[in-house]
């Protein structure tokens, strides 16, 4: 399963958050939720952009099952949060993902190729779309599918927002707690 995980265990906050009150808790809890959704925000906004990808290169994806298919998977107060590809989509994400190297599309990805076909309206007729399927198998026979590497990109592009986020946070909360005399 393509995901990012964040793991607050590993944050030196942790160990204050188990002697500290609810409030670092409640920070703590903020910083995941802002942090898990900035990373779906992420992965969402690359795939949405065919513009990272040249003409020649572009992948044969029909975008809009993937893209609504990433979710968010945490329980509030846990220290572990996930990004993930949702099930309508994790036949083929990894692909999306990583990329292929040249290979032979047999039958149920001619028939998926086809159907791709119709829905992103590059053929008005199945016939139309098949000989469109058969001409990508060929292609892809020699050439690679290069990968889109969303979650890889959504990681390095927010990487330093999601720490800065549980710093700004924790922060807050042991200066609210200072102020209190706690």
């Amino acid at each position: 399963m393509l995901n990012l995980t964040i793991n607050a265990d590993t944050v030196p906050a942790m160990q204050m958050l188990e002697a500290a009150p609810e409030r670092l808790a409640q920070a703590d809890d903020r910083a995941m939720f802002s942090s898990l959704t900035m990373l779906q925000r992420g992965v969402v906004g690359v795939i949405n952009n065919p513009s990272r990808f040249p003409v020649s290169e572009g992948p044969a994806v029909a975008w809009g099952h993937l893209r609504d298919s990433i979710v968010i998977d945490w329980k509030q107060g846990s220290p572990v949060g996930i990004v993930a590809v949702g099930p309508e989509a994790q036949s083929y994400a990894p692909y999306v993902e990583y990329g292929t190297g040249p290979h032979p599309i047999g039958r149920a990805g001619i028939e998926a190729l086809t159907q791709w076909a119709l829905v992103k309206h590059l053929a008005g007729d199945e016939k139309t779309a098949r000989s469109f399927a058969f001409a990508i198998a060929q292609v892809r026979k020699t050439k690679p599918m290069y990968g889109v590497h969303m979650f890889q990109t959504s990681f390095e592009m927010n990487e330093a927002s999601v720490y800065a986020e549980f710093e700004k946070e924790i922060a807050a909360a042991c200066a609210e707690l200072i102020d209190r005399g706690v």
